[in-house]
């Protein structure tokens, strides 16, 4: 979107450019979670999985784009990491509950569909549930 003003044809090869790295870097990413998820101290592995690897990806991102010409990088860039931040902590967390599995460990569709929505509510209270034990 942020690539519009400079025409169609520079916001189609902005978005061309960041499918390919999106599909790249969403498969590397959920290949290093599922290697993490049993990882320990667990504090120490969400800040890898929230931010360093998000992060890392950021700078990657930057890099190819830069190559690519994109002119327009900014608002892009930021709304890329945080949705790599969060979807890459929900597929950490998942990964941790037993579900989006692959290789050795695979988890089933059948199984990942059933377990996500108790999966994604219990992702989405964990913070709640955080403050709250803090608290008490």
């Amino acid at each position: 979107m942020t690539n519009l003003r400079s025409g169609s044809w520079v916001a189609t090869k902005a978005m061309l450019v960041e499918a390919i790295f999106a599909v790249v870097a969403g498969g590397l990413i959920g290949a290093i979670s599922q290697q993490l998820r049993k990882a320990e101290p667990l504090w120490a592995t969400a800040l890898v999985v929230w931010a360093g690897l998000p992060g890392t990806m950021l700078l990657v991102q930057f890099a190819i784009h830069r190559l690519a010409g994109t002119p327009h990088l900014g608002g892009g860039l930021i709304s890329s990491f945080v949705l790599a931040a969060l979807a890459s902590a929900f597929s950490w967390y998942a990964m941790r509950q037993g579900a989006m599995l692959g290789g050795i460990d695979e988890t089933s569709i059948t199984h990942d569909l059933t377990a996500l929505p108790a999966i994604l509510f219990s992702f989405l209270m964990a913070l709640p549930r955080l403050f709250t034990k803090r608290q008490s």
